[in-house]
């Protein structure tokens, strides 16, 4: 047998070795591997914060909040605050529709929309009562 059956012997060996165990032990990683986190709600705290409630571990994470306007702004996790924050200076705009998505996240369709309504008018009625007037449109 000559060096170059060897190596192919060889090589074709490792690799059916490599097939048979298990992915973990030699650290690769397949998306097939990665279970995605289901999302039950989605709680808008203010124009640069979400919440997300929901199993598993947030940490490192990041979503992205994309306008009917198609215009995408990116919030990351922070575990002080336990939600999502965009970077200083960007907001979601009131009035507009958002879609929350994220790539590692099942969220229902239902729960990933949101407006941030208007607020067209506040008026003290006595002491301890607002009266607080929005414009919401349903998109």
């Amino acid at each position: 047998m000559s060096s170059k059956h060897l190596l192919v012997a060889a090589v074709a060996w490792i690799c059916f070795v490599l097939l048979s165990l298990p992915q973990s032990i030699y650290g690769a990683s397949s998306r097939q591997g990665h279970h995605k986190v289901t999302i039950q709600n989605v709680i808008v705290v203010e124009e640069d914060k979400i919440k997300l409630v929901g199993e598993g571990d947030f940490k490192g994470k990041t979503i992205r909040l994309v306008s009917q306007t198609g215009e995408t702004l990116l919030a990351a996790y922070n575990p002080a605050e336990k939600m999502f924050i965009t970077p200083t200076g960007k907001r979601a705009v009131p009035g507009v529709g958002y879609d929350v998505k994220a790539d590692w996240a099942q969220i229902p369709k239902k729960q990933a929309h949101f407006v941030i309504p208007n607020l067209l008018f506040a008026k003290q009625v006595t002491s301890n009562r607002i009266e607080l007037l929005y414009d919401l449109l349903l998109t």
